[in-house]
């Protein structure tokens, strides 16, 4: 049987090496693809694999996955990812993508092998899902693009949220969609997850008598509706505004500039204004039929209760303040995997070297849950990136 193109040395040699791997990595990855190309078994189970992961073919692997590769189950799944390299330089070059932009764009990879290295005592590997679900459906699309400190792909908004400006003013306001349901202190309550509540003793919770449901009012003159606030949740105070003097920039279906933030990194003003910059002057440029409304992400960073948890120098409360926040579902463990490297985190043994890890440590031991958030800004706010663009008159929540 002849071997996936992905499994020749020239081939992963070629993607790991430009997509920034060690060379000790690759050597380990070239002597795995050896050993599946020598056995059919496991050249079987790799290209189902393959074919479930960027094909999207519904493929019962028999014997597992876990059953024939035993130990280097993940070493397999950072070689499959290699292959995301080839597809994604083969979709930028048929859109003429400058070569560099593509070869930037490659950093995925490099990324989440070094935090796996980082979370497993050094080992060369990759979950599975972000093999599946980041590299199969994301990075091999060539849709993602790294322009310095930030990543972006177009996407469809679905955040559930108005969002006008003021024709004068320029005052943006963001007011909840029809039917969103929001816990009594403004939030969406959390998500049941089975795995995540069996881990840490949650109890599935009742809807309470004080949770709320948004509503919308239009007619031809006003829209009456939930505002929700700059710093991330829902008021209960309805607000009206004249159609005369507002202007609808976002709501759902939109198209906005979707936002990855990679890791390992520091969170500088000047690189991140400096990332969002580039992205203004790239996205009309090389993907003129797709216009984006807004910058937009939803991240365990975005949560409000870091305000609660970090210090004011904080420098994701510092991010958190350059955008409008709104609320997003959660299942309590937002963002556990980041700090910790397991979503599922044994808190008696979690390490915990840094501030941000002895907060979520400390507020998961008391029976807390941790929240993901969202955060947008409109592209001619970008100008103000560092000046806290929409929480100016704004009075913050009391901590």
């Amino acid at each position: 049987m002849e071997a996936f193109a992905f499994l020749t040395a020239e081939m992963i040699r070629q993607n790991a090496t430009e997509a920034g791997l060690d060379q000790n990595t690759i050597e380990q990855l070239l002597a795995l693809a050896e050993r599946i190309v020598a056995a059919p078994a496991l050249q079987r189970c790799v290209e189902q694999l393959f074919a479930q992961t960027y094909q999207g073919l519904d493929v019962t692997i028999e014997p597992s996955v876990e059953a024939l590769f035993g130990a280097e189950e993940n070493k397999l799944y950072l070689l499959l990812a290699v292959d995301a390299i080839r597809q994604l330089r083969a979709v930028q070059q048929a859109r003429g993508i400058p070569e560099a932009i593509t070869r930037e764009s490659f950093g995925p990879l490099a990324m989440v092998a070094r935090r796996f290295a980082h979370w497993h005592d050094g080992q060369v590997g990759l979950e599975v899902a972000t093999a599946r679900h980041w590299f199969g459906t994301t990075v091999a699309s060539g849709n993602l693009y790294r322009l310095g400190r930030l990543e972006f792909i177009l996407k469809s908004f679905n955040g559930n949220i108005r969002v006008y400006q003021h024709k004068q003013s320029g005052q943006v306001v963001a007011l909840a969609e029809e039917g969103v349901h929001f816990t009594e202190d403004g939030y969406l309550p959390f998500v049941f997850d089975e795995a995540a509540y069996a881990h840490f003793g949650w109890s599935k919770e009742e809807p309470a008598a004080t949770e709320w449901t948004a509503t919308i009012v239009e007619d031809a003159e006003t829209i009456t509706g939930y505002p929700i606030s700059p710093y991330g949740y829902a008021l209960r105070t309805p607000q009206q505004l004249v159609k005369a003097e507002w202007t609808l920039v976002l709501r759902n279906g939109d198209t906005v500039l979707d936002m990855h933030i990679p890791n390992f990194m520091p969170l500088q003003f000047d690189l991140l204004q400096a990332s969002l910059k580039r992205a203004l002057d790239f996205f009309p440029r090389y993907h003129a039929d797709r216009p984006f409304k807004a910058f937009v992400c939803g991240s365990w960073l975005f949560n409000t209760q870091w305000a609660e948890m970090l210090p004011d120098h904080s420098n994701i409360l510092a991010f958190q303040q350059q955008g409008y926040l709104f609320p997003l579902p959660s299942n309590g463990a937002g963002g556990l995997y980041f700090i910790f490297g397991d979503r599922l985190v044994d808190l008696d043994k979690a390490q915990q070297a840094t501030g941000l890890q002895r907060a979520a440590v400390a507020h998961l031991q008391a029976g807390g849950k941790l929240r993901n958030g969202g955060f947008l800004l409109l592209p001619e706010d970008v100008e103000k990136f560092g000046q806290a663009p929409y929480r100016n008159g704004v009075t913050a929540p009391a901590r």
